[in-house]
């Protein structure tokens, strides 16, 4: 479907990135703040997909690829 453009240390800071967004986002909701736990919570979302399927709109469109595996041809 996409084709991949987050690879090696990229996907896994996002996906560390994303474990601390979604720590920080309950940590807000506990505390009471519901705006900010939801930002966090849509910024862990984010990289998480990212991380997960290895494609990034963001880079797409800016032209960057990170990603060092390149898909056989059919």
């Amino acid at each position: 479907m996409f084709n991949r453009n987050v690879g090696g240390r990229d996907r896994q800071l996002r996906a560390i990135g994303a474990g601390v967004a979604f720590v920080a986002a309950v940590m807000l909701t506990l505390e009471g703040s519901t705006a900010a736990a939801l930002v966090a919570g849509m910024v862990g979302a984010g990289l998480g997909v990212n991380a997960a399927t290895g494609f990034c709109l963001g880079n797409k469109l800016l032209g960057v690829n990170t990603c060092e595996w390149e898909p056989a041809d059919s």
